[in-house]
């Protein structure tokens, strides 16, 4: 059940983001050393330590709670402010993806970081700014550079919240002065976990096991896109006169664009096999069937593949490893926008030639 108007229209991921710390979902070695850094070793007041708090780098997986630990820890910081629009002018956050270029770091973090603090008659409530930067990795290396020497200066009023998918694109001088926290993918027993809880609260009922397994697998350990994939789920299972039908496996088949087990061992024969022909691939492509999730589920059948059916081939690991990068390669040209037809061919065909050059 909806928790109120405000909520009703609210996206699932949005409504059920975690507002504490606590709350966040499986991250524990993170939220035990954030924790440690406002409240010390024990109670739920902040410490005199908070004032020494460190720029942090939140880095990992999408999906894994990065932004929602961000948010919960300035909630946390600033708990004891009460008013609206004083808590805002302490609380800065931008997505870098939407502005990459070093002027939004001349313009509107250095102008964030520069203005004045009001200062507050509650000891509790620290003397600081923070500046919550999402997707910092997508952030031009001269911007990076800026951002450097921003932090530098203003590091007495402000911290910065630095959070980015791959730590690698990162300049390691911008790294370097952060304290550097790593989100681990979720396991799919936590993500059934919050899924289960979020479909009780909005009057699903328990979820069917299997409906459960297949939202985890498909989500990959992203959260974020597993909350989503229920929501579209439940909006598909919810009849006319409101009645919320049992979700079927088959719709989040649907919903998350999962390629039929049956198509996709169809393929694997395919790429594996000698008797088949090449061009058979194309009866794969005439079913619409988005070609990166076809090859992602193919993987899966790759590492599993025992030389049992359909596909029946022995394989050493030195092939499944030299198949797995031509896969890659073909999912790297897909992003590039190559198609689709011919990329299927020459995985393939590259399938092909490395069974047969070991044979």
């Amino acid at each position: 059940m909806a928790r109120g108007d405000d909520h009703a229209t609210q996206p699932w991921v949005e409504k059920y983001r975690p507002r504490r710390l606590d709350d966040v979902t499986q991250q524990h070695e993170t939220i035990r050393a954030l924790k440690q850094l406002l409240y010390g070793s024990g109670g739920s007041s902040l410490t005199e330590k908070v004032a020494s708090l460190p720029h942090l780098l939140f880095y990992g997986p999408p999906g894994t709670g990065k932004t929602t630990t961000a948010l919960a820890l300035c909630r946390e910081l600033f708990q004891n402010i009460t008013n609206r629009e004083t808590l805002q002018n302490r609380v800065l956050e931008l997505n870098a993806s939407d502005e990459r270029g070093i002027r939004v770091v001349r313009e509107k973090i250095k102008r964030f970081a520069q203005s004045s603090i009001e200062e507050s008659v509650d000891a509790q409530v620290p003397g600081f700014k923070i500046v919550i930067l999402d997707e910092a990795d997508a952030i031009t290396a001269d911007a990076q550079t800026a951002l450097r020497r921003t932090i530098e200066v203003h590091s007495r009023t402000t911290r910065f919240v630095l959070i980015c998918n791959y730590l690698s694109r990162v300049i390691p001088p911008l790294a370097s002065r952060c304290a550097k926290f790593r989100f681990k993918a979720l396991e799919d027993g936590a993500v059934i976990a919050r899924l289960e809880h979020i479909a009780r609260t909005e009057g699903m009922g328990p979820l069917p096991p299997e409906a459960s397994r297949l939202l985890a697998k498909a989500a990959a350990g992203d959260l974020r896109r597993a909350v989503n994939l229920l929501q579209s789920c439940a909006d598909w299972a919810r009849s006319a006169d409101g009645s919320q039908r049992v979700l079927e496996p088959e719709m989040v088949s649907e919903a998350a664009c999962m390629v039929p087990a049956s198509v996709v061992e169809r393929f694997y024969d395919i790429c594996v096999s000698r008797n088949e022909p090449v061009t058979a691939c194309f009866e794969v492509l005439r079913g619409g069937y988005p070609v990166d999730e076809l090859l992602r589920q193919t993987l899966e059948l790759l590492l599993l593949d025992s030389g049992t059916p359909p596909a029946q081939v022995q394989m050493n690991d030195l092939q499944r490893s030299a198949i797995a990068l031509h896969m890659a390669c073909a999912e790297k040209y897909l992003c590039d926008g190559a198609t689709e037809a011919v990329q299927l061919l020459a995985f393939v065909a590259n399938c092909r030639s490395v069974l047969q050059a070991s044979s």
